[in-house]
């Protein structure tokens, strides 16, 4: 009886040093993002100094995957460039939205590029 006692120990020992085998699965993603349209709008954009494409502020939001009230909070914190037209409305530059997707999105695992015509 001892002897089976023993046995059954060892076999306890044994199961407790399995090695555990993990898989690590990384994924690199790319997105394209086209807009088009037939009256394009670019102008320079005053916090870049550079001639940029600008979008209202429902294409800025599609863009980025956020509703419009949070594109205008980012305009508030300075996060994304803006200039008005002549009737009031904002449009979006960019440049600066490109920068926002890259820092959410992490720059290590995921290419961005905005297509611009």
């Amino acid at each position: 009886m001892r002897w089976i006692n023993c046995a059954s120990s060892l076999l306890a020992d044994a199961s407790d040093m399995r090695k555990n085998k993990t898989t690590r699965i990384t994924l690199e993603t790319e997105r394209h993002l086209l807009i088009s349209r037939r009256e394009s709008l670019f102008a320079l954009c005053q916090a870049c100094g550079d001639e940029v494409r600008l979008v209202t502020v429902n294409e800025a939001a599609a863009i980025a995957g956020i509703n419009s009230l949070s594109v205008y909070r980012l305009v508030d914190a300075g996060t994304l460039h803006y200039a008005e037209t002549g009737a009031g409305e904002l449009i979006i530059c960019t440049a600066s939205l490109g920068d926002l997707i890259s820092k959410q999105e992490g720059q290590a695992m995921n290419k961005h590029r905005l297509v611009q015509f």
